[in-house]
């Protein structure tokens, strides 16, 4: 799904390239974001008879992330909250995060949101 150099956009930072993949942990990427963020670095030593925590805040550029938590970046779309732009329709569902788009997915009688194939609309969406 995502390749090396792909435009993302990430819920918290914000826009980014991907530059590395975790080669073990295949949900898992290098990202070097537009600006700097301030991140939980967790840094613990746990052994046998020694025990230190170092973990910290610091600001960086380049951030693992999940992909759950990012989207590829379109030029030709708007993400979120429902916008459309040029009357074109695009995100992802709030329940498996898959994309949800007008040219392949129908809408929900009910509540008018784009229904994912996993059945998530508007009906079954919580506010976090």
């Amino acid at each position: 799904m995502f390749k090396l150099g792909d435009t993302i956009e990430h819920e918290t930072y914000g826009k980014g390239k991907i530059v590395d993949f975790d080669s073990q942990d295949k949900s898992s990427l290098l990202v070097e974001f537009e600006e700097e963020q301030e991140v939980f670095i967790r840094d613990i030593i746990d052994e046998e008879y020694h025990y230190e925590d170092n973990s910290r805040f610091e600001k960086r550029s380049f951030i693992n992330v999940y992909t759950w938590d990012i989207k590829k970046f379109r030029t030709d779309y708007k993400y979120g909250q429902g916008k459309k732009v040029n009357e074109h329709y695009i995100n992802n569902c709030h329940s498996c995060r898959e994309m949800v788009s007008h040219k392949t997915h129908s809408r929900c009688e009910t509540c008018e949101w784009y229904k994912c194939e996993c059945g998530s609309c508007g009906c079954n969406y919580k506010r976090e």
